[in-house]
């Protein structure tokens, strides 16, 4: 009976019966994934052109510039593709039009959320590493790195969730937090189904790359 009533199957049985849109939500992601991987080689190109001397010669100012127009950049593309995402996510539950609205704020938030997981991991490293003997700093890393990895990644979904039902970014915020805190054991269920989805991904890249890697035919070398 638990079995039957417990986060994974009911979340299995709701995908089951909306199959057109876990097919979108996949291609967006899909999308999303390759953005990102022309947004970071275009970095890659821009970097070594915007800064042709060694780093040391440069000011803090310019690269710092450089590193927040950057981050900034690559909050607007994962907030638009998430945006899309919790649309078709909404429409298992009920039939809504995509308009983008609320993206300015739904971009806030998550410049918000995003800069705090900054701010919190780099006091929590600094902290960690100075008070921490070198030989133990690997493993104190992961100690940190884990159990934040773990709350961040449900805060960072539960506000997504609660989103889509409160207008207000401060108060979904301070829900997000509650919830994070006081239900997180319930969020279990939201980390198996992402554990099957990175597999599905992983198994599709690599098994792409390999029919490429292999296959004279379809490698970029032949042409």
């Amino acid at each position: 009976m638990m079995i039957k009533n417990s986060y994974f199957v009911k979340n299995f049985n709701l995908l089951k019966k909306n199959l057109d849109n876990i097919f979108l939500i996949f291609i967006f992601d899909v999308w999303f994934l390759a953005v990102l991987l022309g947004t970071s080689k275009l970095a890659e190109f821009l970097g070594p052109r915007l800064f042709s001397q060694p780093l040391e010669s440069y000011s803090i100012s310019p690269l710092l510039i450089f590193g927040i127009i950057y981050f900034i950049i690559l909050t607007i593309i994962y907030s638009f593709f998430k945006y899309i995402v919790l649309h078709h996510i909404n429409r298992i539950f009920w039939h809504t039009d995509l308009n983008f609205k609320r993206f300015g704020s739904f971009l806030l938030m998550n410049l918000v959320i995003l800069i705090s997981y900054l701010i919190i991991y780099f006091a929590l490293n600094g902290i960690f590493l100075i008070n921490v003997k070198s030989q133990f700093t690997p493993i104190m890393l992961l100690l940190i790195i884990i159990p934040f990895v773990f709350f961040s990644y449900a805060f960072l979904n539960i506000s997504h969730s609660l989103f889509l039902n409160f207008p207000d970014n401060k108060s979904i915020l301070k829900k997000a937090v509650l919830m994070t805190l006081t239900k997180v054991r319930s969020y279990s269920g939201i980390y198996l189904w992402s554990a099957i989805i990175l597999a599905v991904y992983f198994i599709l890249f690599y098994s792409i790359s390999f029919l490429i890697v292999n296959n004279p035919d379809l490698s970029l070398q032949s042409y």
